[in-house]
C-alpha cells in the first residue's frame, strides 16, 4: 500500500490527487501550529488503537505489524523523494 498526502511540497497547496489543486486564504484563527496538529493526531492514534485492540478488531501483534509496515513505506516514501 502506496500512503500519500494530498499536499503539494512545490505549492504549499492542499488538493486532491488528481485534482485541480486551488488555493484558499486561511482565516487565521482557524490555523494551527505544528506542535498542536501533532498533539491531535497523537491523541487520536492513542484512542483508537487501544479501542481496536479492546473490541477484539485487532490485536496487539497485528497493530504493530502494521505500524512497522507502514513506517517502512514512509520510509521508502522519503526516501524516494529525495
Amino acid at each position: 500500500m502506496i500512503i500519500e498526502t494530498p499536499f503539494s511540497k512545490e505549492s504549499g497547496v492542499l488538493c486532491l490527487k488528481g485534482k485541480e489543486c486551488m488555493a484558499e486564504k486561511l482565516d487565521p484563527k482557524e490555523i494551527v501550529s505544528f506542535k498542536e496538529l501533532l498533539m491531535a493526531n497523537s491523541i487520536q492514534v492513542d484512542a483508537v488503537a487501544p479501542l481496536l485492540i479492546e473490541k477484539g478488531i485487532i490485536t496487539k501483534e497485528e497493530f504493530f505489524a502494521k505500524l512497522k509496515e507502514v513506517k517502512s513505506q514512509y520510509n521508502k516514501n522519503i526516501i524516494a523523494d529525495d
